[in-house]
């Protein structure tokens, strides 16, 4: 079920429509649904987000200081690669505020980001690596077993389940963490 959930979260993302500007986003107090057209005259695809106790959640698609939930930049070398097959890229995003949704025995101690890059792109082959910043619920955390990991749709048999394959902590802070995939 989590995964068919994240699935439409996702589309829905990929489907938002962007005729007001080169982004938008819609968003709840448990989740955020985003896109951004990114065109070969752009030198960012940075995008953040962040949940505040009693407050709607708040979006920005440029680099910001300061208290973020998570925040993405993708590396120049892969938005430059697929605006160079296309002329543009379009990039979906989804934030979740917690991992509720997951049925797995891992805790979380973060939001949950699901980014791609609409039409695809081999995520294999990113490279330099995307490097992502997550605040932390220490009151979550079980020191020394933390991990980056994402969602694999492929594993327990179709069902969806936590993989870490090809991502490292390169920072864990008693604020954020830094995971780089």
């Amino acid at each position: 079920v989590s995964s068919r959930i994240l699935q439409i979260l996702e589309r829905v993302a990929e489907e938002i429509s962007l005729s007001q500007g080169p982004s938008t986003a819609v968003t709840r107090s448990s989740f955020i649904i985003a896109a951004q057209e990114i065109s070969s005259t752009d030198t960012n695809a940075t995008f953040s987000a962040l949940f505040e106790a009693m407050n709607e959640p708040t979006v920005q698609f440029i680099p910001v200081n300061g208290n973020v939930s998570v925040r993405i930049h993708l590396p120049q070398s892969l938005i430059d690669s697929v605006i160079n097959m296309t002329g543009s890229v379009r990039l979906a995003h989804v934030v979740l505020r917690d991992g509720k949704l997951f049925m797995s025995d891992s805790t979380l101690a973060s939001s949950v980001l699901g980014t791609s890059v609409v039409g695809g792109y081999p995520s294999q082959s990113i490279s330099p690596p995307v490097n992502i910043t997550f605040s932390v619920n220490q009151t979550a955390l079980t020191t020394g077993t933390e991990v980056c990991s994402f969602w694999d749709f492929t594993l327990n048999n179709g069902q969806g389940d936590w993989s870490s394959a090809g991502c490292n902590l390169i920072f864990n802070g008693e604020e954020y963490a830094v995971c780089m995939c």
